[in-house]
């Protein structure tokens, strides 16, 4: 999954473990900017902003409650940040 450098580099890894493993959604508001843009070859509409991932965050909890990330590896270049995770 590709990031763009919208997201603020140092928080990251937040995504995962505030959002999605501990259901903060509040933290989007701190984690990305709002022209973030979420790009997962899964979904038809790619989230955009806060409220974007918010909701994104919001449809996997409710379909996969127990589902936990914990990253590998990531990677930034440029404009993107790639993740490697399992769950």
């Amino acid at each position: 999954m590709l990031l763009p450098q919208a997201m603020r580099i140092p928080q990251k890894s937040h995504i995962y473990e505030e959002l999605s493993n501990q259901g903060n959604l509040d933290a989007a508001e701190e984690i990305v900017t709002p022209d973030f843009i979420l790009h997962d070859p899964n979904i038809p509409e790619e989230p955009r902003g806060p409220e974007g991932l918010k909701q994104f965050v919001t449809m996997y909890r409710n379909v996969f409650p127990d589902l936990n990330f914990t990253i590998e590896d990531q990677i930034a270049e440029g404009e993107k940040v790639g993740t490697r995770w399992v769950a």
